[in-house]
């Protein structure tokens, strides 16, 4: 997560509200969320939603704790 403007590792029980959470390729959302920015992001919700196909996401989509980061990068407020 972001805090005080530093990217800094913590476990999953950590995360609080209005955190900013980064995400890129082979990361798993810590938290749900709305995402902030995305390039390119596709995530594999399959085993919360059944969706075997990736799904893109784009600012302002939900992002589902749990849900593994296939490609690309982006931050969302947790």
């Amino acid at each position: 997560v972001l805090r005080g403007s530093r990217q800094t590792r913590i476990t999953i029980t950590e995360v609080v509200v209005g955190e900013i959470m980064p995400l890129e390729a082979g990361d798993s959302a810590p938290a749900d969320g709305l995402v902030l920015s995305a390039e390119g992001l596709r995530v594999d919700e399959s085993a919360l939603t059944g969706e075997s196909a990736a799904v893109a996401k784009e600012r302002g989509s939900p992002i589902l704790a749990g849900c593994k980061v296939l490609e690309g990068r982006g931050a969302a407020l947790g």
